[in-house]
């Protein structure tokens, strides 16, 4: 049990399984699709599980906007039980959220930039608008990378912590995205 523990403390571990998650997931895709690599129903899926991945990326991030809302507008006397037990909630699963929000953005981006490169050869409003998704996902994923990694040893942390967060946090990005991928999935959808 403890080896178990200090591997989950382990940046290295979590890696790891994300490279056999994806792993498995796409010999799985492939292996029901015998004409070609993925065939375009198997593409079309990398698409669907980038979204599902998304999805259970994001409630880290509801879970958190949560905590912080609740601190800047439950100030009423009767609302102080709900106040304390989302606080407790969020003190409790932060950590383990926020490696699952972590990985399976990862893996999200991933799947979406193989949904892309396999399916996105028309230059059509489908595909730009994927492409404009899948950008700014790889954008936001690589600050975020790069906060949580910190990456000590190639550069200095401290001084581009802000600027990173700022990327990262910003809601333009996010609404840009979330934009694109409405426009993609169901607006553009034959």
């Amino acid at each position: 049990m403890l080896i178990f523990i200090k591997l989950l403390k382990m940046k290295q571990f979590y890696f790891v399984l994300l490279f056999l998650l994806i792993f498995s997931i796409t010999n799985r895709v492939a292996a029901e699709h015998e004409g070609g690599l993925f065939g375009e129903d198997g593409v079309k899926k990398f698409g669907n599980f980038a979204l599902i991945f998304m999805g259970i990326g994001s409630t880290y991030i509801v879970l958190k906007r949560s905590y912080v809302y609740s601190k800047r507008y439950l100030v009423s006397e009767k609302y102080q039980p709900l106040k304390k037990n989302i606080a407790n909630f969020y003190k409790k699963t932060k950590g383990p959220m926020l490696t699952i929000h972590n990985i399976t953005m990862i893996i999200a981006t991933i799947f979406a930039v193989i949904h892309g490169i396999f399916l996105g050869d028309d230059f059509e409003a489908i595909g730009i608008t994927g492409w404009i998704a899948a950008i700014l996902m790889i954008i936001l994923s690589m600050s975020g990378i790069t906060i949580w990694a910190k990456f000590k040893p190639i550069w200095d942390y401290k001084s581009h912590r802000t600027y990173l967060r700022f990327i990262h946090r910003q809601w333009l990005f996010s609404g840009l995205m979330i934009i694109a991928l409405l426009m993609h999935t169901v607006i553009l959808e034959d």
